[in-house]
């Protein structure tokens, strides 16, 4: 559980997490993200077409296209891309189906689209690298990352092996950034796989495995706790930046220093509330933030900072419009 199990989205609240089996000492990560789905995982689009592709560019209209292609289109959820059905298996195993019907036997010409979006935890430049037969193209923001437009038998492409493009992108912000991956198959063994890797190439860890970086099938807001503290066994304590994020009920998760398959999470375990009257930042309205406004009472305010949010009506002083505004929102979160 957390406590408080609810805090204002106008300051940084001190939260802690309540479990048991914490190693005291260790360090451990808390992330709150929100209403959307936290789902890890790429969404992906398959294709059938009438013939071979020559090149990556002509799987991709086919993509953005679907009716165009042979029967219905298949809209399936691979956590990782670690794909094979016949051939060499490439640089992981053992490796994942593709969906059927393309599991069996030697499936031909089609193509697939994953996408999602990827979430970098800090601001830099990360390094990209796909194992495919045949080819591929990987956009993050609507940026060329790199190619591989013709068809070929297993082979990486990667920092120290590009076609097109420099298979790396330059994280500006953390943040989620939406990945796109198309792929396409002609015939004589299928395989794909997408893996994070370090500045020269090696270093391989597949994405939602063991990578850095995580794809989500949405686009999760998303706040890092800092200043995380194992306390004991049972306690973690952490702060996090609520501004602005959106009032709603947050999920919590917990990862430990020794895995990310270790991690918990705690769906709807903090609620999110929208508060004018949270005057000292602390996540509460309560004798603080009347201590607040009492201490800077007749202060004369201006845009834009409207004394620091003191100014909550934005009339150009701190008056009775706080007051009224604290009195109506007195011991939110309720």
């Amino acid at each position: 559980s957390v406590s408080p199990s609810a805090v204002c989205n106008n300051g940084t609240a001190e939260l802690t997490v309540h479990g048991s089996g914490f190693a005291p000492g260790s360090s451990a990560s808390i992330a709150l993200t929100g209403s959307a789905s936290t789902e890890i995982g790429f969404d992906a689009l398959y294709v059938q077409n009438v013939q071979a592709f020559d090149r990556i560019d002509v799987a991709t209209n086919l993509l953005n296209n679907p009716e165009d292609g042979v029967g219905d289109a298949v809209h399936v959820v691979h956590t990782v891309i670690n794909l094979f059905q016949t051939g060499d298996e490439g640089v992981f195993s053992p490796s994942d189906e593709f969906a059927a019907p393309f599991n069996s036997g030697d499936p031909a010409n089609f193509a697939v689209r994953f996408s999602g979006y990827v979430y970098a935890p800090s601001p830099g430049v990360r390094y990209f690298g796909v194992n495919s037969d045949d080819g591929f193209v990987l956009t993050i923001n609507g940026e060329h990352i790199g190619e591989y437009p013709t068809g070929r038998a297993p082979a990486t492409t990667d920092v120290t092996n590009c076609t097109s493009g420099t298979m790396t992108f330059n994280f500006p912000a953390p943040g989620n950034y939406y990945l796109v991956l198309d792929f396409f198959e002609n015939s004589g063994g299928e395989e794909v796989e997408f893996f994070q890797t370090d500045s020269g190439g090696a270093n391989r860890r597949l994405f939602n495995v063991d990578a850095e970086l995580i794809v989500f099938r949405d686009d999760v807001a998303r706040v890092n706790g800092t200043d995380v503290v194992v306390v004991d066994e049972n306690t973690i304590t952490c702060r996090a930046d609520l501004s602005e994020a959106e009032p709603n009920l947050w999920t919590v998760t917990v990862t430990p220093e020794c895995s990310q398959s270790a991690e918990a999470q705690l769906d709807d375990a903090l609620e999110i509330v929208s508060c004018r009257a949270n005057f000292n930042h602390d996540g509460r309205i309560d004798f603080f933030d009347w201590a607040a406004i009492a201490d800077n009472w007749g202060r004369s305010c201006s845009s834009p900072l409207w004394c620091d949010g003191l100014d909550a009506d934005q009339n150009g002083s701190i008056d009775f419009g706080e007051a009224a505004i604290l009195a109506d929102e007195w011991l939110l979160p309720r």
